[in-house]
């Protein structure tokens, strides 16, 4: 028989599970509502997480939540209720549709100004032809046959 041994368990951070997911084994669509916002803030900050991956979580520990700064570049987009889904008691958060709607109503009124123009990240880079076309493998190889 299989016995699970708690000093096996590693240590995570508040970026991959929420408190109550971590402390008490609990799993309900608050949770889903935590974890959907870290994703949103790692969309926005460019893969950063909101929590310090060096402050880890282990069980039987209480969690702290961190005061999160608003990545600068998208203070057109600054809304509180992504840091109420970081409320540690589950009944605080916000409903994973009233978290979408309320996104949704910030960017239809971001796409009816057509003023405001959406950060390009520093590691896109345009896709285009080649500047010189280079032979394809069957080229290659009929031209070295003659």
């Amino acid at each position: 028989m299989d016995i699970l041994k708690t000093f096996g368990i590693p240590t995570v951070t508040l970026n991959q599970f929420p408190p109550e997911m971590l402390l008490l084994n609990q799993y309900t669509e608050s949770s889903d509502v935590w974890s959907t916002a870290v994703v949103i803030w790692e969309i926005m900050a460019a893969g950063n997480p909101p929590f310090p991956v060096d402050k880890e979580v282990r069980f039987g520990e209480e969690a702290v939540t961190p005061s999160v700064p608003w990545p600068e570049k998208y203070l057109q987009i600054k809304d509180k209720i992504l840091f109420d889904c970081w409320n540690h008691n589950c009944s605080l958060r916000p409903s994973i549709h009233h978290l979408r709607g309320t996104f949704v109503a910030i960017f239809e009124k971001l796409i009816a100004d057509s003023s405001y123009e959406i950060p390009i990240p520093t590691t896109y880079l345009p896709m285009r032809a080649p500047d010189i076309a280079q032979p394809t493998y069957a080229e290659q190889i009929y031209h070295a046959g003659m």
